[in-house]
C-alpha cells in the first residue's frame, strides 16, 4: 500500500508541472492563449455593452438597494455607521453597500455607473477563474482557458452582471476566487503569509455577501484534489475559516427569517423533494443547453393540488444515479468528483431545501457553481489530446467548443435585451411560465410606473387569481385604484393586503394616500404613525407626514419631519418643496428660496417650484426675480392658472413704476 504523499511532495509534483508546462509548451503558445483569453473576455463586453444603456429594474430590488437608498448617497458617519450594522434585503452585506455608495457618489446616481461596475467585475472575475484553474491544473493552460471562457459568456451569469441588484454576487465571487487561488499556492508553497490572505479574503467575501461561507468546505475539497493529509494541523488551519463561516451563516438565518415560506407553496415532502431533485438536474442541463432561461422559475401549479408533472418524480432516480456515476468515477480520478462537489457544495443552500421565496431556482446562483463543471468538461478535453486513440478526434473536438462559445455568445446577447426594462423581463418570464404570480406583480408595477393604469390593475388581478393568499398584489391593485378615483375600491383591496400580511408598511403608507386624498388627516396621520414604527428608515413616509400636520396646523411637527428628511438626504425634492411651501406660510419668504432653489435644481422642470419661489421673491419685492420664475413656470405648464394670474399682477405693478 502507497504512501500518502508529504507536503514537499505535493509541492515538488506541483511546482514540477508547472516547469513541465513552461517546457512543453512553446512560448508562442503560451502567448496564443492569453490572446484567446483576451478575445473570450472582449466578446463577453461586447455582449455586456448594450446594458449600460439599461436603466434599472426598479419593480425588483434595485428600488430598495440604490433608488430610495439614502444611505448610498452621501458618506456621513451615520450612513456608514448604518450600512454596517443593518441588514439590506433581507441581506447583511456591507462591503456591496459601500461600494453601491461609491457608484452612487461617482455617477449622482446613474445606472450606467453601476451597471458598468458589475461589468468590470465579471471580466475581471473570469479572468480570476483563469489564474484559479491554471493553480489547480498547472500542466495544461488550455484546460483553464477554456474554463475562463465559458465562465464569461454562460447565459445563466446574465442575471448576475446586467442586474444591478446582483452587485453582491460578482463582489463577493470576486473575493471567494482571490481566496481559492491564494489557498492554492498555500498549499504547494506552504507559507503562513498565504493562509493569512486567504482568510483576509475569505472574510472580504463573507462581507460582500453570506453564500461565501461554504468557502470552508471547498478548501476541504482542495485538500482532497491536491492530496493533502487531512491531519489535526490541517483541521486546526481552518478553524478560524470555520468559526467565521458559523458567524455569517447564523446571520444570514436571522436576516432572512422573514423571507423564509413567504411566498412558497405548502409542498408535501414527496413534492419538496421532487422539486429539489429537479432543480438540481435543470441547473446542469442549463448548463450545455441554455435554454427557457427566466427571471423567476415559479413552482408549478399542481404543486399542493393533484400530482406533479412525470419528469419531477423521475428527477430522484436520476440524481441517486447521478451521484452514483461521480462516486464510481474515483476509480479514474479524482477531476469529476472535485469539479461536481465544487458545483455540490457551492449550490446547496440554495437548492430550496427550506422553501425561500417564490422561486424553485435562479440563474444567479450558477455564478460560482458552474466553476467546477465547466472543469470537469476542460479536463475532458485535455484528456482527449492527450490520449493516442483519441487525440484524432483533437480537431472535432476544438469545433464543438468553438461552436458552443459562439452558440452561448448568440444566446447571452439576446438574452441580455430582456434586461432593458421590468416589462421586457417579466413578459419574458410570464411567457414561458404563465402561472407565475410575481412576474405578474412586478410586471403591473412597471405599467403602474408607466402610467398604464388599466394594465397594471389587469396584471395585479391575474396575480391574485393565480394565487389569492398573496399580499403585495392587493397592496399593488390599491395603490392604482386610488390614482384613478376609486378610493373604495382602493382600501377594500389595501385593508385586504394588511390582514394578510399586518406588519407590511407599504400597505400603510398607501392606504395613507388614500386617506389623504379623501381628506381623512387623522386617519392619514394614523397610518404614516404605523409606517414608520414599522420602517423608521422609510423617508417618503416623514415628508408625507410632514404634509399632513400642515394640514392639521401642527407646523412645528411637520418642520420637523422636513427637517429629518432633508437632513438623511439631499435628494428628496418633495421635502425641499413643502418645506419651501411651509416657510411661505410662515411669511418666511428667505428661507423659502434656498429650498425652492434646491427643488429647481432636482428638477429643472418642476414648475411648481418656481411658481412658489415667484411668491417669496414677490413678497420680498423682488418682483423682476418673481417676474422671470412665473415665466419660466408658464413656459414649463402653458395652462397654470395660477402662475398666469400672478404673472398678470407683477407685470401690473410693474408697469405701473415704469408710469409713475
Amino acid at each position: 500500500m502507497s504512501k500518502k504523499p508529504t507536503k514537499k511532495q505535493i509541492a515538488s509534483k506541483h511546482n514540477s508541472a508547472k516547469e513541465s508546462n513552461k517546457k512543453t509548451i512553446p512560448q508562442n503558445s503560451n502567448r496564443l492563449i492569453l490572446i484567446l483569453l483576451a478575445g473570450a473576455l472582449l466578446t463577453t463586453f461586447a455582449v455586456y455593452f448594450k446594458v449600460l444603456n439599461f436603466p434599472f429594474i426598479n419593480s425588483w430590488d434595485d428600488t430598495d438597494y440604490v433608488i430610495r437608498n439614502h444611505y448610498i448617497q452621501s458618506f456621513s458617519f451615520e450612513n456608514i455607521t448604518k450600512l454596517w450594522t443593518s441588514f439590506f434585503v433581507a441581506n447583511y452585506q456591507p462591503i456591496t453597500m459601500m461600494l453601491y455608495a461609491v457608484e452612487y457618489f461617482a455617477g449622482n446616481g446613474s445606472p450606467q455607473i453601476f451597471h458598468g461596475m458589475n461589468i468590470v467585475i465579471h471580466l475581471i472575475n473570469s479572468y480570476l477563474v483563469f489564474v484559479l484553474i491554471r493553480e489547480i491544473s498547472p500542466k495544461n493552460s488550455v484546460v483553464a482557458l477554456i474554463t475562463a471562457a465559458f465562465f464569461a459568456i454562460h447565459p445563466m451569469h446574465i442575471e448576475s452582471v446586467a442586474w444591478v441588484s446582483e452587485l453582491k454576487d460578482v463582489l463577493y465571487s470576486f473575493f471567494f476566487l482571490l481566496g481559492l487561488i491564494q489557498y492554492c499556492r498555500f498549499i504547494v508553497n506552504n507559507q503562513t503569509k498565504l493562509l493569512v490572505y486567504t482568510f483576509i479574503f475569505f472574510l472580504l467575501s463573507c462581507l460582500s455577501k453570506s453564500a461565501a461561507v461554504i468557502f470552508p468546505l471547498i478548501m476541504l475539497l482542495l485538500d482532497y484534489y491536491f492530496l493533502r493529509e487531512f491531519t489535526m494541523k490541517t483541521m486546526l488551519e481552518k478553524l478560524p475559516f470555520f468559526i467565521v463561516s458559523l458567524i455569517f451563516g447564523v446571520v444570514a438565518i436571522h436576516s432572512q427569517k422573514m423571507a423564509i415560506q413567504e411566498m412558497a407553496p405548502a409542498m408535501t415532502l414527496l413534492e419538496h423533494i421532487s422539486i429539489v431533485s429537479f432543480s438540481f438536474l435543470s441547473y446542469i442541463i442549463k448548463l450545455f443547453v441554455p435554454v427557457n432561461l427566466a427571471a423567476i422559475y415559479t413552482y408549478p401549479a399542481e404543486v399542493g393540488h393533484s400530482l406533479l408533472p412525470i419528469y419531477y418524480y423521475i428527477s430522484i432516480p436520476l440524481v441517486f444515479g447521478l451521484l452514483f456515476f461521480v462516486w464510481y468515477s474515483r476509480r479514474w480520478d479524482r477531476t469529476i468528483i472535485f469539479g461536481f462537489m465544487f458545483f455540490v457544495i457551492s449550490i446547496i443552500l440554495v437548492l430550496q431545501f427550506i422553501p425561500v421565496g417564490s422561486a424553485t431556482m435562479a440563474d444567479r446562483y450558477s455564478y460560482i457553481p458552474y466553476i467546477g463543471l465547466i472543469f470537469i468538461l476542460a479536463k475532458a478535453y485535455e484528456n482527449l489530446v492527450n490520449s493516442p486513440k483519441l487525440i484524432v478526434y483533437k480537431k472535432q473536438a476544438i469545433f464543438i467548443l468553438l461552436l458552443l462559445f459562439a452558440g452561448f455568445t448568440v444566446v447571452a446577447n439576446e438574452r441580455t435585451k430582456l434586461w432593458q426594462n421590468d416589462g421586457e423581463l417579466f413578459t419574458d418570464t410570464i411567457n414561458k411560465y404563465p402561472n407565475c404570480p410575481s412576474a405578474y406583480i412586478n410586471r403591473g408595477a412597471y405599467k403602474g410606473s408607466k402610467n398604464d393604469i388599466p394594465g397594471a390593475i389587469e396584471d395585479q388581478d391575474r396575480a391574485i387569481s393565480i394565487n389569492p393568499t398573496l399580499y403585495i398584489p392587493y397592496n399593488n391593485r390599491g395603490l392604482y385604484k386610488q390614482k384613478i378615483g376609486d378610493f373604495k375600491g382602493a382600501l377594500i383591496d389595501i385593508n385586504k393586503s394588511i390582514a394578510l400580511k399586518p406588519n407590511y408598511y407599504k400597505a400603510y403608507f398607501n392606504r395613507s394616500m388614500v386617506y389623504d386624498a379623501l381628506n381623512n388627516f387623522p386617519a392619514c396621520m394614523n397610518d404614516l404613525n404605523k409606517v414608520i414604527e414599522l420602517q423608521n428608515d422609510f423617508l417618503p413616509a416623514y415628508t408625507n407626514r410632514g404634509v399632513t400636520k400642515c394640514q392639521l396646523n401642527n407646523f412645528d411637527g411637520a418642520m420637523s419631519d422636513f427637517n429629518y428628511v432633508i437632513q438623511h438626504t439631499g435628494k428628496d425634492i418633495k421635502a425641499y418643496f413643502n418645506r419651501g411651501l411651509l416657510f411661505n406660510t410662515l411669511n418666511r419668504f428667505a428661507e423659502a428660496i434656498p429650498d425652492f432653489d434646491k427643488a429647481i435644481q432636482l428638477n429643472p422642470r418642476y414648475a411648481e417650484a418656481y411658481n412658489n419661489r415667484a411668491v417669496a421673491n414677490f413678497n420680498l419685492n423682488n418682483l423682476e426675480l418673481a417676474l422671470n420664475d412665473w415665466n419660466k413656470a408658464i413656459e414649463i405648464d402653458p395652462n397654470f392658472t395660477m402662475a398666469i394670474k400672478n404673472r398678470d399682477v407683477v407685470i401690473a405693478i410693474l408697469n405701473n413704476q415704469v408710469v409713475k
